[in-house]
Order: C-alpha cells, then sequence, then structure tokens
C-alpha cells in the first residue's frame, strides 16, 4: 500500500500543482485531514515539500479510514490528473502508471458507480473532455448528496465556457477581453462576465436571447459559486438543498445556452 501512495504521490504532484484537494476530498469524506496539514499551504505557495505533504496526508488518510476508503480516493484524484496532464506526460510515466494499474483495486468507487443514478443535469451535447468531466462530476456530487461543492462546479462550468466563448469569438488580436497580460491568466469571472456583458451587441445574431437578461440568472450561480470556492466545507442545510435541486432546469438551460453559442461561433 506504501509504494500505491507513492506512486500516485509522484504521478499527481509531477502532473500539475491545480489538483482540487478541497473538492475531491469532501467527495469522499476525508477532507478534514487534508485541511489539517500542510498540504493546501505548500499548494498555494508551491513550497518545495509540496510532494511530501500529498504523501503525508494520503498515509493519514490510510491510517485512518483504511485501504479500500483511501485507493478510491487517491484513485479518483490520480485519474483526474492523468487526464489533465495529457498524453505526452502519460507516455513519459507509462511504467509507474502501469504499475499501478497492475492492481486491480486500484478503480475508483466513484468511477464504478455510474450505471443508475439520479442527475442533477443532463447534458448531450459536451464541447470536449473538460466540461464532460465537469458534467459528470457535478452529477456524482448530487448522486452521493455532497450538495455543497455543486455551485463551485457549476461556477466553474460557466466561467470557462464564457472564456471560450470570448476567446472564439475574439481570437488572441482581443486577447484583453478575456486573459490578464500582465498577470498571464483569465480574467476573474466577475470581469469576465462584464466583458461579456459589454459585447452583447456582438451577439445578438447569433442568439437572441444572450442578453442583460440572462447575465443577471449566470451572476446570481456566480455569486452562490463564489461563497462556496471561499468556503468549500460550507454545510447545506434543507433549506439549501431544497432551492438546489429546484434550481436544476434553470442551470441546465443557462449551460446550454452558452454551449449553443460556443458551438455557433
Amino acid at each position: 500500500m506504501k509504494q500505491y501512495l507513492a506512486i500516485a504521490c509522484k504521478l499527481i504532484t509531477d502532473a500539475s500543482w491545480d489538483t482540487e484537494w478541497e473538492v475531491h476530498s469532501q467527495m469522499f469524506g476525508v477532507d478534514e485531514y487534508v485541511r489539517r496539514g500542510r498540504l493546501l499551504r505548500s499548494q498555494t505557495f508551491r513550497d518545495p515539500d509540496y510532494s511530501a505533504c500529498v504523501l503525508e496526508t494520503f498515509n493519514k488518510i490510510f491510517d485512518k479510514v483504511g485501504e479500500e476508503k483511501t485507493k478510491a480516493f487517491v484513485g479518483y484524484v490520480l485519474n483526474n490528473a492523468l487526464k489533465s496532464a495529457g498524453e505526452e506526460f502519460t507516455t513519459k510515466n507509462a511504467y509507474f502508471i502501469s504499475l499501478m494499474n497492475s492492481d486491480n483495486s486500484n478503480s475508483t468507487i466513484l468511477e464504478g458507480i455510474q450505471i443508475s443514478f439520479n442527475k442533477f443535469i443532463n447534458l448531450v451535447d459536451v464541447p470536449d473532455g473538460f466540461y464532460r468531466d465537469l458534467h459528470d462530476e457535478i452529477n456524482r456530487a448530487y448522486n452521493f448528496g455532497i450538495y455543497s461543492v455543486i455551485p463551485f462546479l457549476l461556477r466553474k462550468f460557466m466561467e470557462n465556457l464564457m472564456i471560450d466563448i470570448l476567446r472564439k469569438k475574439y481570437t488572441a488580436q482581443s486577447i484583453e477581453i478575456y486573459y490578464d497580460v500582465n498577470n498571464h491568466k483569465c480574467h476573474s469571472f466577475s470581469q469576465i462576465v462584464s466583458n461579456f456583458e459589454n459585447k452583447l451587441e456582438d451577439f445578438k445574431n447569433i442568439e437572441k436571447n444572450l442578453d442583460t437578461a440572462f447575465i443577471k440568472r449566470v451572476n446570481s450561480y456566480r455569486d452562490s459559486g463564489n461563497s462556496t470556492a471561499h468556503s468549500i466545507s460550507i454545510k447545506f442545510g434543507t433549506l439549501e438543498i431544497s432551492k438546489l435541486k429546484e434550481s436544476s432546469e434553470e442551470v441546465e438551460y443557462i449551460i446550454k445556452l452558452l454551449i449553443r453559442v460556443l458551438n455557433l461561433i
């Protein structure tokens, strides 16, 4: 088991600094162990002991919850890391990945339970694998009753769709609309929505329902996603869960319209 955790740690930390530890750990009910140590701080500041912090967290989870649940959590994080890292990374690390795959118990609980469950959103026309993974993660969280992460994931879904729409529409010639050149990152979601609203006239011939009223609907979910992003461990009461469930149709409409616009550009 220690070898399994060490190899997984190496692959995850070599693949990216952007693992969503708080989201993934809450999905498996091990978030308290992720928050206790230095893992989140070392990731934020890109400290040299980041890999050691990840491994320490894995071992702590193993000691507290046992092998089955630990492998489910670690396997899920690893699967997401490998998907985002791309083919070149997996080819380079084929030996270590083959060692992981040789253990048949490597499969994750969440990946294995997808046959029949309730869905929060049900999209067919999803642009690519990134959005498909988000779509599936939202539905898994909903199915397992982890409601507090859903606004955060919805916010991420809408934000990236709007960025992709602006990028496709205005290309690199007007990069400042969606990208902060000075800080080498995309604008904040609030700035993206503001810039999008200022350009609504340019989309009139593409989708008539893309108007200021629609922007207000996006902003309502941006605000709820913001609160969860800053406090992912927030507890949902009966009222919050009820409101979330009632919003399913509205959320699906917003995302479908954004996908339609992206496809029509």
